[in-house]
């Protein structure tokens, strides 16, 4: 509960606290956090669009391929992690043990390609 009280009066959401404790790890393109979070890159956009506006996810053009926004954590970012006292529980959505449905799962009656056929 106090943990769930820390995000609030931080004002993050969900998705802001699941890129900052990627992003915490290591830096990350849209694309690479979008997939290992299995969410869509848009969803991914906004939240990294909300952290940088807060100062706490810096962002920087790579040069390498794929080209792309790179996206590293400040101290900021980094200070306000620390002080939300995450439950270890939390270590395995981080490490993909919480992780949802994909969203190109074949098993999944609202994400098939076309009437089931049979």
């Amino acid at each position: 509960m106090r943990f769930l009280d820390a995000i609030d009066r931080a004002r993050l959401t969900p998705m802001d606290v699941l890129v900052l404790l990627h992003v915490a790890d290591a830096d990350a393109t849209v694309t690479k956090l979008a997939d290992q979070l299995d969410r869509r890159p848009a969803e991914v956009r906004r939240a990294t669009g909300r952290l940088v506006a807060r100062g706490l996810l810096r962002r920087r053009t790579d040069r390498s391929p794929p080209w792309g926004l790179v996206f590293t954590a400040t101290a900021s970012g980094l200070h306000l992690l620390a002080g939300l006292e995450a439950p270890p529980s939390l270590a395995g959505a981080r490490d993909g043990g919480g992780r949802r449905r994909p969203l190109h799962d074949p098993q999944h009656p609202r994400l098939r390609a076309g009437p089931a056929s049979g």
